[in-house]
């Protein structure tokens, strides 16, 4: 196809079919509830420390729970290997049911696990079990879920339905927080330590349930079909085929990682340690932040349907170069609650860059009978370096260091390479997708 064929198609309004628009509302409903059972941990990570990884060491008991919490990452490389095979086999429909119902049975037991002081070493074991299998259900989600969104998109809306994936992933996120905050706003302290910290799991789980009654009815989508029926082309560009174009992946993915993780998640301890908020602050601050996120990603994906991925994206991984280390220094100066609002949401604000485009950007690198699984396996890699960790390693560096901003630095060199991966990045937004 001609660069003006492709400009063309790329700009021809194209009616979205309601088929289309209702596959990707359940699928997008299932990813929030998916990503909330998954993230919601790191938010009563202080909670889970005191009742299975007690500790005399204050900082000692939370690099344990953190790391219960990247045992999670460390399993969705499995995860994507496995069902983003699946997922490319038998269909996007088929995996993202059956990683609903392991995320949900895995949250259930984590709500209904005994404490420490019940059953000793089995309980943090127990812990660790049910993350691993939130792990795996995570790396298959990720990649059907991407999969799936961009092959229901008209060919000029691809960055708008792909940005859908990440509404779902913030959502999920957003409604974790959220609901940590409401109910540690009701309960005293120490409810909340011993019991109240249960009720997200619980609740996660039989939200999860809901999901997944709706999911069962969502259609295959017109490009899996093609490509089994051997309509769509087989072939795919060099590039996309490469281990170059998995190594781009992981490029962009590792900023976006680690922007969710670190920025966000990791943000509601790292302001009540070191900024001056109370529990319940942080998770205001971060609920608000997010929120501003959820907003702005769509509307980022659209953008990058007209502009394009890489300036779009390359802006938010610049934007992460500068700004870490003076705004984690003005949090450790605990400026007050409205200013640390204020810092979390401009932060929001360029995370939201990277989140809105990033689907659309991996998920274009690679073919239709491909693509599950190499963004599923690709993405995996870099949440599980990268980002899983993020909590781990910025609470290691402050431990070690003494320096209540080290954690900045580390933000600044996966920005770094995910700004080098985007120079390296052909412009995917204008043609048809594979």
């Amino acid at each position: 196809m001609s660069a003006q064929d492709q400009v063309s198609v790329h700009y021809q309004s194209t009616p979205v079919p309601s088929k289309a628009r209702r596959s990707v509302a359940i699928a997008s409903l299932g990813n929030i509830l998916e990503w909330y059972d998954f993230t919601v941990y790191g938010f009563v990570v202080a909670y889970i420390a005191k009742n299975f990884f007690p500790s005399t060491h204050e900082t000692a008991a939370l690099l344990a729970t953190f790391a219960a919490f990247g045992a999670g990452f460390v399993a969705r490389p499995l995860g994507a290997v496995i069902f983003g095979r699946m997922a490319d086999v038998k269909g996007r429909r088929f995996v993202l049911l059956f990683a609903m119902f392991l995320m949900a049975g895995a949250s259930v037991l984590i709500g209904i696990s005994p404490t420490y002081a019940a059953i000793g070493l089995a309980a943090p074991a127990i812990i660790l079990l049910a993350r691993l299998a939130q792990g795996l259900s995570a790396g298959a989600e990720f990649g059907g879920a991407a999969a799936y969104l961009i092959e229901w998109a008209p060919e000029s809306k691809r960055g708008l339905f792909a940005s859908f994936h990440q509404v779902g992933t913030y959502g999920g996120l957003l409604l974790g927080v959220a609901t940590v905050a409401i109910i540690s706003s009701v309960l005293t302290p120490a409810q909340m330590e011993a019991w109240g910290w249960r009720v997200p799991f619980l609740l996660g789980g039989l939200l999860a349930v809901v999901a997944l009654y709706m999911r069962r009815n969502v259609e295959e989508t017109p490009k899996f079909k093609n490509s089994h029926q051997g309509t769509a082309p087989q072939a795919a560009a060099n590039q996309s085929s490469s281990l170059f174009a998995a190594f781009q992946s992981v490029g962009v993915v590792a900023l976006w990682s680690v922007t969710s993780f670190a920025v966000m998640v990791y943000m509601t301890t790292y302001t009540q340690r070191y900024g001056g908020l109370s529990a319940r602050e942080a998770l205001w601050s971060t609920s608000i932040s997010t929120m501003v996120g959820v907003f702005l990603i769509p509307i980022f994906g659209a953008i990058s349907d007209r502009l394009g991925r890489r300036p779009v994206f390359g802006m938010g991984a610049a934007a992460f170069i500068l700004l870490p280390i003076p705004f984690y220094g003005i949090i450790a100066s605990a400026p007050g609650f409205q200013t640390i609002v204020l810092l979390q949401i401009v932060m929001s604000v360029f995370t939201a860059m990277i989140a809105g485009v990033g689907p659309a950007i991996i998920s274009e690198l690679f073919p239709t009978e491909r693509r599950a699984t190499m963004v599923g396996i690709s993405s995996a890699i870099a949440v599980t370096v990268f980002g899983g960790f993020a909590p781990f390693i910025s609470t290691i560096l402050i431990d070690k260091t003494g320096s209540s901003t080290a954690p900045a630095y580390y933000v600044v060199a996966i920005a770094l390479f995910t700004t080098a991966t985007v120079l390296s990045l052909r412009e995917t937004s204008r043609g048809r997708l594979q």
